[in-house]
């Protein structure tokens, strides 16, 4: 009853929050700007966009091969892929996440806390890289010498922490166990990852953190060709320190129903930051989102169509 409350509050919250940062939205963004930006879309890019998508996908199987330790094939991880970003889009308060551990359940013999414990690692791993790429991007972008030298010290330490976390977990858990408080409930989900990492040998550790850089780089590659298509001429730093920057907002377990509302309102804060006007930001955060979503659904529908077809044959 009390699970079934919590989700509730949870809905609602977020049904709230979407419609509250909606109107706020729609208040910026010019609906004829925002079709004369859809309709001046360079599409060339766009399908170049989608193939980098897909490799997207395919960079997140391989690595989720790694971390549970090669119990499921390539093809069914691109396959769960395709469901899981759905779901996890779809869904608000991260509760898509949860769709993880149970599709891969249903391919191999893995249980759901592995595959959800491997999902934590593969997100606490990404948001360390991601904070990483935010810090090496400054350094280009930044004119001041100090603040230059600062955030090149900022970034040796994010970097070495990251592979201490991966490669030597034992010194960073006994940290955790004894900073852990009731209050503190999210170091149990690192203590439960640093836990599991230990389990693997240095050289699936060196080729996980390899696979997770190409990924997250990739990430913010498809950004900044996306930004092109759209037509705004942006550099690749920019778009890194401001697509990193708005990312956090899709971490955090406040996101709504498809993200409406949410992307937008992280991705115009993060991108007036670097320059644009708060019309230009927000008009381009919807119009990213409406394509993003557009490559969601299809790639949601190509691996529903093949994990139907699957189950079918097993029961024949």
């Amino acid at each position: 009853m009390k699970m079934f409350k919590n989700k509730a509050i949870k809905y609602v919250v977020s049904g709230v929050l979407s419609l509250a940062l909606l109107f706020l939205l729609f208040k910026v963004v010019n609906l004829k700007t925002l079709g004369f930006v859809l309709n001046h879309t360079n599409y060339v890019l766009i399908c170049v966009c989608f193939v980098l998508y897909g490799v997207i996908y395919l960079i997140r199987s391989i690595r989720f091969k790694i971390l549970l330790s090669d119990k499921i094939n390539i093809s069914n991880l691109f396959v769960i892929n395709c469901l899981h970003n759905f779901y996890n889009t779809a869904l608000p308060g991260r509760l898509g996440e949860l769709s993880f551990p149970y599709f891969a359940s249903k391919y191999a013999s893995v249980s759901k806390t592995e595959s959800f414990t491997q999902l934590i690692v593969a997100r606490f791993i990404d948001l360390s890289i991601t904070v990483l790429f935010f810090l090496i991007s400054l350094v280009f972008y930044v004119d001041n010498i100090y603040w230059k030298v600062f955030l090149i010290i900022a970034s040796a330490i994010v970097l070495v922490l990251t592979f201490l976390n991966f490669l030597l977990p034992k010194i960073i858990l006994k940290f955790f166990n004894k900073i852990k408080h009731p209050q503190l409930k999210f170091l149990d989900k690192i203590t439960l990852a640093l836990n599991d990492i230990r389990d693997f040998t240095k050289g699936e550790k060196i080729k996980i953190i390899c696979w997770s850089l190409a990924l997250n780089f990739l990430m913010f590659l498809f950004g900044y060709i996306m930004m092109r298509s759209l037509g705004y001429p942006l550099t690749m730093v920019e778009v890194f320190i401001a697509g990193t920057a708005s990312s956090v907002t899709t971490l955090l377990p406040i996101n709504s129903f498809f993200n409406i509302g949410t992307q937008e309102a992280g991705w115009a804060a993060a991108f007036t930051s670097i320059g644009l006007s708060l019309q230009d930001a927000a008009t381009s955060g919807v119009a990213y989102h409406i394509i993003n979503l557009i490559f969601t659904c299809v790639l949601f529908l190509i691996g529903y169509i093949i994990y139907t077809a699957r189950s079918l044959n097993k029961e024949y």
